[in-house]
């Protein structure tokens, strides 16, 4: 009896350390997923931080440009009346 206990046992271990192994492959491969969409991410948030640098740049350049034109319409209209 205490053999068939023990063959169940080893059974049960080979069966359960089977789970285990798939378990950490799944584990893995999802890892590995994650990291990629992670970095891809980091990408695409590096690129959008880029583009709204340069779009807060010309916005301020828009501005000075459009200060300098107001205040040479000012200075024509001081000038004529």
């Amino acid at each position: 009896q205490l053999q068939q206990q023990n063959e169940e046992l080893l059974r049960k271990l080979s069966h359960t350390t089977n789970k285990l192994e798939m378990m950490e492959t799944d584990f893995e491969s999802s890892r590995h997923y994650l990291e990629a969409e992670l970095s891809h991410a980091r990408e695409e948030m590096d690129k959008l931080k880029d583009k709204f640098r340069r779009l807060q740049n010309s916005y301020t350049a828009s501005q000075r440009a459009n200060q300098e034109l107001e205040d040479k319409l000012q200075a024509l209209v001081s000038y004529r009346v």
